[in-house]
């Protein structure tokens, strides 16, 4: 029997040490500053396990546990008037089960009168809904929100971005629902921050500017093997499927089939791209529309960014979008192209492609993966290209051939759990269904 162990370093162990001496910002002010319908509410006193660091990450394997990650931030700036981001920089958090935040998220839109299924019906068949912007949201009984991660309300004197590493693991958050109005999406704000390896599905996001399923306003950070599905609506600018604002940074290995509709400047993968970031090696399946009200001075729409480049010159290469995407723009179908306003930007083999040739695109797509480190490769599924999780590294750094029973457990990806819930995982060297 082999039994699998990992290899810490000596900087692993004095990391380890180091963050042990720092103590857990409760949780007990969620009850006095959320409401019952919000997870934040209800934010779990503890992870499932881990101390923060790289080789021992905080776990999370619940709505409740994501909630706490998200009220410790909240909690450490207003308790220690810290706008540094230093709570969440060099910790590492890592997802041991897909979360569930809400049994059809979805379901409580009304479009016009219409739910969100017979408002697709109206859009894919005559456009007559293109104009018109979601009347109301209704959250069901038994559904929560959640106000996302991370905050900037003043850069001056009251922010607090999440800035460590995030590895969903190829897990899946489902059923988001945040509908808090302002930069919103599951991670709010990011600074030098990682976040990659998470599907995000079934989702419904409602804000201002910077809007997004994934992440709403991302600076100097790394977004890579992410995939998005669902609904946002932006009052403001700037909504896409996977980040709303790119400020510096990279995209990278990422798709969306995310419907994006707001004010102006919507994008399928991005909404603003800035400061020299780059976006490679991504997939847009979905749908982007604006409704361009009058005076707006911007009216940008684009399969992956609607402004590539502002400012300063940025990149995108290697990146598809199905050719059955049209832009809505006040009721009208446009073509979708990659960006309707890429003055500053540098695009390099970008096209769009034909959903019937969806082998050869993701043929291409695995073709440029293997020049990502650390970037997963792609399958074909219901027709479209998605990511295949299966292929990411285990995290495994060493097998040991002895017998072993001490009955430890560990992920798929390497991680040890102290208490597993369902799922595969290693135990004594084998894997296990718990």
């Amino acid at each position: 029997m082999k039994r699998i162990t990992r290899l810490f370093t000596t900087a692993a162990i004095m990391s380890l040490v180091a963050t042990n001496a720092v103590a857990s910002i409760n949780t007990d002010k969620a009850k006095d500053n959320y409401k019952p319908t919000q997870w934040e509410y209800y934010a779990a006193a503890e992870y499932a396990g881990g101390t923060g660091t790289e080789a021992d990450p905080y776990q999370i394997a619940t709505p409740e546990q994501l909630a706490k990650l998200a009220i410790e931030i909240q909690n450490i700036a207003e308790d220690d008037n810290n706008w540094d981001d230093a709570y969440s920089a060099g910790k590492f958090w890592v997802l041991t089960a897909d979360i569930n935040m809400s049994e059809n998220a979805l379901a409580g839109i009304k479009w016009v009168g219409h739910t969100i299924e017979e408002a697709k019906q109206q859009y894919y068949s005559n456009f007559t809904m293109g104009s018109t912007d979601p009347e109301s949201y209704t959250l069901a009984a038994d559904n929560r929100t959640f106000s996302g991660i991370g905050y900037l309300r003043d850069i001056n004197a009251d922010y607090q971005r999440f800035a460590g590493t995030f590895d969903g693991q190829g897990h899946t958050i489902s059923g988001l629902i945040n509908t808090s109005n302002s930069t919103c999406a599951i991670f709010n704000e990011i600074n030098g921050a990682v976040i990659k390896n998470i599907t995000v599905k079934n989702s419904w996001v409602q804000g201002n500017s910077n809007t997004s399923l994934l992440v709403a306003h991302s600076i100097n950070s790394t977004i890579m093997n992410c995939q998005t599905s669902g609904i946002l609506f932006a009052a403001g600018s700037y909504g896409a499927g996977i980040v709303g604002n790119l400020d510096g940074g990279k995209v990278l290995n990422c798709a969306t089939s995310a419907w994006t509709w707001g004010k102006n400047n919507m994008g399928g993968i991005a909404g603003k791209v800035s400061n020299s970031a780059e976006i490679n090696n991504c997939y847009f399946g979905g749908w982007t529309g604006a409704r361009f009200w009058a005076g707006t001075k911007y009216k940008y729409t684009g399969a992956m960014s609607p402004e590539l480049g502002y400012n300063t010159a940025s990149e995108a290469k290697n990146c598809y979008w199905a050719d059955t995407c049209v832009v809505r723009y006040v009721g009208a179908p446009l073509e979708c192209v990659f960006a309707s306003n890429s003055s500053g930007g540098i695009v390099t083999d970008c096209k769009a492609v034909a959903p019937a040739d969806v082998a050869n695109t993701v043929a291409a797509l695995n073709a440029q993966a293997h020049n990502i480190a650390g970037a997963c490769t792609w399958k074909v599924e219901d027709g479209a290209p998605v990511l295949d999780f299966s292929s990411i590294s285990t995290g495994i750094t060493g097998v040991v051939s002895e017998t072993s029973t001490d009955n430890r457990i560990y992920t798929v990806s390497g991680v040890r759990v102290e208490k597993a819930t369902k799922g595969l995982y290693i135990k004594n060297g084998k894997k296990v269904i718990m």
